[in-house]
């Protein structure tokens, strides 16, 4: 222990700034407060340089600092210091029957097979949510894809079928319908082959536009099984527009 010793005196000596035992909250501290102070920081096992400047990174305090006694400790002491802690194991488990210790070790297992156990669940968890999540968005694009395809159907039909139409107005579908075109397939593809997690975007913005300018155009909508062709989809939000009706009487 004599080089222990011998170190204390050299840290008691160099002054309270000198600081080598940390708590986890008081090492982080000095790292956001003073960090040219923490590189610093001396060996707390021979007084000695930790070389902090040349080893230190953010995530990896275990090169450097030892968890159960809080000590900053050079790369010769990193496993061989003064522990507290660890001396207290020791000793007690220097004390323990080997019943006592057989406890100990089926304990510890099971606590640690029990965290392992809460740590896969946790992985499945996520794991789940995730392909719930991709899941809902593909039905989600599923849908738009088969309105925008409506839509285009729509538009060109109206485009081939001239009677009644103004020149303009024909002219004007003509117009639409090679860009109803161009959004209908690139949703498509969003659905079988998605390449980011955004659903319909600006895409999908255009195609109603095109739709309400076709409507407008030909005085027509589309017609479903349901009824006619709704532009908004269950997860958008609600529509400021759409106000209740006061109540008779209120």
């Amino acid at each position: 222990q004599l080089h222990r010793i011998d170190a204390m005196a050299l840290l008691r000596d160099a002054g309270s700034d000198t600081q080598s035992i940390f708590s986890s909250e008081e090492l982080e501290g000095l790292i956001l407060k003073d960090k040219k102070a923490f590189l610093k920081t001396k060996c707390a096992e021979c007084a000695g340089s930790c070389g902090l400047a040349k080893k230190y990174k953010e995530t990896m305090a275990d090169t450097f600092w030892c968890r159960d006694c809080g000590r900053v400790l050079c790369d010769s002491h990193r496993y061989q210091h003064t522990c507290e802690r660890l001396d207290a194991l020791k000793e007690r488990n220097a004390k323990i029957t080997k019943e006592a210790l057989l406890e100990q070790l089926r304990e510890d297992e099971a606590r640690k097979e029990a965290q392992e156990a809460a740590a896969k669940a946790e992985e499945r968890r996520a794991a789940e949510k995730l392909e719930e999540e991709k899941s809902r968005r593909k039905n989600q694009r599923k849908l738009l894809a088969h309105k925008a395809k409506q839509v285009e159907s729509f538009i060109q039909q109206r485009s081939r079928d001239t009677d009644g139409l103004r020149p303009a107005v024909h002219n004007k579908l003509l117009d639409l319908y090679p860009r109803v075109k161009r959004l209908s397939l690139a949703l498509y593809n969003q659905f079988e082959h998605p390449d980011s997690t955004e659903v319909g975007g600006p895409d999908w913005e255009e195609v109603k536009e095109i739709y309400a300018e076709a409507r407008e155009l030909t005085n027509m909508i589309v017609m479903t099984e349901n009824g006619p062709l709704d532009m908004r989809n269950p997860w958008d939000p609600p529509d400021p527009e759409a106000q209740e009706a006061p109540m008779e009487g209120a």
